[in-house]
């Protein structure tokens, strides 16, 4: 998987792209150092992801970031973070990925065990957008198919990509370019973020 952005720019710009009344703090909480709690907002960082401290290093304060434990289900390592954090709307998830398929700490969450992690995923019900920045993990039918059952059984918009992830000079993209349900209008393309790239 390529390298990826500092997520604080991908937080800022997704604020940005959906039109969030966060804007401004979050422009404010990176330029200043001012904590911003209203973002409601958590990043989880699978340990596997290439240079993931630099990740965790760049998000901007007041938004919880989580490292998911190598040695560990990723999916109950979240599970379990939540409902200690019931302010939390919006996820993003940053690991590996292939069609269909997230690979969260020691365990995949793909179309042949999503059922079985249904009490978990249930429990995300206040989680109104999850950003998935794994590779491919929209790609073709597979990807399709899992994207929509992570939106029925959670309830959140899912916004995934279908390719690569990561510095378009490797061959990927910042576009999250799959979105269930479609909303029309909303942006997924982080365009600063790629500029900087």
């Amino acid at each position: 998987m390529p390298s990826l952005p500092a997520v604080d720019d991908v937080l800022f710009n997704f604020a940005q792209s959906d039109g969030l009344s966060q804007v401004n703090q979050v422009d404010s909480a990176r330029n200043q150092g001012l904590t911003a709690p209203e973002l409601n907002t958590v990043v989880f960082l699978d340990a596997g992801v290439t240079d993931y401290q630099s990740l965790q290093a760049g998000v901007i304060p007041g938004v919880a970031t989580v490292i998911l434990s190598p040695n560990k289900d990723g999916i109950e390592q979240i599970s379990a973070f939540l409902p200690q954090n019931p302010q939390i709307s919006t996820i993003h998830l940053v690991s590996h990925g292939a069609p269909g398929c997230l690979y969260l700490g020691n365990c995949q969450l793909n179309l042949k065990n999503i059922y079985d992690y249904r009490q978990q995923l249930q429990n995300w019900a206040k989680i109104n957008r999850i950003l998935l920045y794994g590779c491919q993990v929209a790609a073709g039918d597979a990807g399709t198919e899992f994207i929509n059952k992570l939106s029925q059984i959670t309830g959140a918009k899912i916004a995934a990509s279908s390719r690569r992830v990561g510095n378009a000079a490797l061959g990927g993209s910042w576009e999250l370019e799959v979105s269930l349900p479609a909303t029309k209008g909303e942006n997924q393309t982080f365009v600063e973020t790629l500029a900087k790239m």
